[in-house]
């Protein structure tokens, strides 16, 4: 598609083609959003599952395996607040959530060690239509979207 002339310009530079390449980012795993089991879940739960997804892979290079080659992450809830910016409080209900949606599990290590989390693997439901609750549905191009 060809972009529109640009008449005005912002006074902050644009993202280019090339740029993305260099931005570390993290996947947030659409099904989160999609899947009718976890939709409902509140954005710091999302965030703080896809931080801890991230923190995997690194857990993962470092082989930290259980007996069973079951991979655990190492995440304080203070040193993710701290990350996300937000309060303890809000992590730990983040945290509440996610064990009971059964995405985590934590393993308890005893007085001034850090817990164990250990994550669910994603197995979203395949859905033919994007969940709209209370909203419309429209299209665009072929494909349908959710709207209010």
């Amino acid at each position: 598609m060809r972009a529109a002339e640009m008449k005005e310009r912002p006074n902050f530079p644009l993202m280019r083609q090339t740029d993305i390449q260099s931005i570390y980012h993290m996947q947030m795993p659409r099904w989160l959003f999609s899947d009718p089991r976890y939709a409902d879940m509140s954005l710091d739960a999302k965030v703080a599952y896809t931080f801890l997804l991230n923190r995997f892979q690194l857990s993962r290079r470092n082989g930290w395996t259980n007996e069973r080659g079951e991979v655990f992450v190492i995440f304080p809830r203070k040193e993710l607040a701290k990350e996300l910016r937000v309060c303890e409080k809000r992590v730990a209900a983040a945290f509440q959530t996610l064990a009971e949606r059964n995405l985590i599990w934590e393993k308890r290590c005893g007085r001034g060690d850090a817990n164990q989390i250990y994550l669910a693997p994603g197995r979203p439901r395949v859905h033919q239509r994007p969940l709209c609750p209370g909203g419309t549905v429209w299209r665009f191009k072929n494909r349908r979207y959710c709207g209010s």
